[in-house]
């Protein structure tokens, strides 16, 4: 073999080497499988978290956006602490078509939808199609400080109980809802709560929250035959949070995900 051949078959040593380990990468091999949907990929994916099989997959990345001057930080929500006057805006990319519901947590655990806006159908994301939230500006600290949430559920189809949620005057003064009203909101949040703890029972039995390695993907999947559901925050060279479902045994998956919001009081 001259020099020339020998150079060119370590060249396509490498490049199948740099594919390799690009292909087991579990972003990558999820954002595969989002694309085709075929047995292949989700075979692929089922030996990655060791599991049997693959009946589906919701995933999504996303970024908290910190406004800054002109500029936007994108930072780890679960280590910043923001200041009140704060603004921020959070960016979801849906890796496959999806439902999204999102709603804001404060405080006191009272619970608003913010997607679907009042009388919305729940939008049908699109993969790889950027979703903003809010759509037009920033959302701002305000008093008292602590400790708040959005909560991010996708699902690949819609769930009426959630969508009942934005439906009903959330943004009107309760002092103003007719008793009938008052009614119907009370029935439709507590049918919304046992939604949400249901979708959350069956992601805290196999969630898990890290750096995706091989090592993890496996303890993970151990003994589960409903698929995983895991959060990947930002690192290294990373620029946005994952978070992927996965269902097998003819369930279909709904992925739920928590964005942690702490406040500390006003700037220096």
């Amino acid at each position: 073999m001259n020099r020339s051949s020998l150079l060119a078959a370590v060249l396509v040593a490498v490049g199948a080497a740099g594919a390799q380990a690009q292909e087991s990468n579990f972003r990558d091999l999820v954002r595969k499988y989002s694309k085709t949907q075929d047995a292949a990929a989700a075979a692929q994916l089922a030996a990655k978290i060791g599991v049997d099989k693959v009946d589906g997959v919701v995933a999504l990345e996303y970024k908290v956006l910190h406004k800054v001057g002109d500029k936007e930080n994108n930072i780890d929500p679960n280590t910043h602490k923001f200041s009140l006057g704060d603004k921020i805006r959070v960016r979801i990319e849906p890796l496959n078509q999806m439902y999204i519901y999102i709603f804001h947590e404060g405080a006191s655990g009272e619970r608003v939808c913010l997607l679907p806006t009042e009388e919305e159908v729940p939008p049908l994301a699109k993969g790889n199609k950027e979703l903003d939230l809010p759509t037009d500006g920033y959302f701002e600290f305000a008093a008292p400080p602590g400790d708040e949430k959005l909560i991010v559920v996708a699902t690949e189809k819609p769930i009426a109980d959630l969508a009942g949620l934005s439906n009903v005057v959330f943004k009107k003064p309760e002092e103003e809802l007719t008793p009938k009203e008052k009614e119907i909101k009370e029935k439709l949040k507590a049918s919304g709560q046992k939604v949400l703890q249901n979708i959350r029972a069956r992601n805290d039995q196999t969630a898990y929250r890290g750096i995706l390695s091989d090592e993890a993907l496996q303890k993970l999947g151990e003994g589960k035959s409903r698929g995983i559901t895991v959060e990947e925050p930002i690192h290294g060279k990373t620029t946005s949070s994952f978070a992927a479902a996965t269902s097998s045994g003819g369930e279909r998956p709904q992925l739920l995900i928590s964005i942690p919001l702490k406040s500390i009081g006003k700037k220096p």
